[in-house]
């Protein structure tokens, strides 16, 4: 069973998604590069700017949650390792999404080193790696944690029905980078798109609890 991480006393909690850094498109037409509408002029670019915007709110001390969708177009660990030690946080948790190149590659890796003797279908989670340093925390694409008294469901895929939303619990979710109204800053319920597409930085957990409280509990089904 996975278990829920929790976070006491902490207010230095950013949620983020769909970084897809790297992503070249190259087969899309000029103006909808994903790269471009988010006004970069090269996947190179695209990649620094992400990175500053990160680093404009996220320190140290930060505990970051990526939802999903973090790298492209990379086979090998290289494009992480070349990442991820730039960017300002304590504790970084990673969840999968429907793209996780590289990601997945230092996942395999890491559980290889940690759990030499594991089969190889077998996966764990939480896995919590030290690999630059620091902590990384790596979760499948559909996690629970709970920040004092707030319970927050985290899918990369957008749900109707999460656990405990009759009791005004939060879904951090992904995927549609703005564009399902029910998930977007105008959507309804306790939903949340937390895609750099909707924000253009993480989202501190204050800020969740500002959009969050000005939003009703609409309970789809019996949960």
């Amino acid at each position: 069973m996975l278990s829920v991480l929790k976070f006491k006393n902490n207010t230095n909690i950013f949620f983020t998604s769909d970084a897809h850094l790297g992503q070249s498109c190259s087969s899309w037409s000029e103006e909808t590069k994903l790269w471009r509408t988010r006004g970069y002029s090269s996947p190179e670019d695209h990649i620094e700017g992400w990175i500053k915007r990160f680093n404009s709110v996220c320190d140290n001390e930060s505990t970051v949650i990526h939802i999903g969708d973090l790298i492209f177009e990379c086979n090998t660990g290289a494009k992480f390792l070349s990442i991820i030690p730039r960017l300002n946080f304590k504790t970084l948790i990673l969840g999968l999404g429907n793209h996780n190149a590289s990601q997945k590659q230092i996942y395999k890796s890491e559980l290889k080193r940690l759990y030499p003797d594991l089969p190889d279908d077998v996966e764990v989670y939480p896995l919590r790696s030290n690999l630059i340093g620091r902590e990384i925390i790596f979760m499948p694409v559909y996690f629970e944690i709970q920040v004092d008294k707030d319970f927050i469901c985290c899918s990369h895929y957008p749900l109707l029905s999460h656990h405990n939303m009759r009791r005004g619990s939060f879904l951090a979710t992904a995927h549609s980078h703005g564009n399902l109204k029910i998930t977007s800053l105008e959507g309804s319920g306790k939903r949340l798109d937390c895609g750099f597409d909707v924000h253009s930085k993480p989202i501190s957990i204050q800020e969740m609890r500002k959009i969050m409280a000005t939003r009703e509990i609409d309970s789809l089904d019996h949960h």
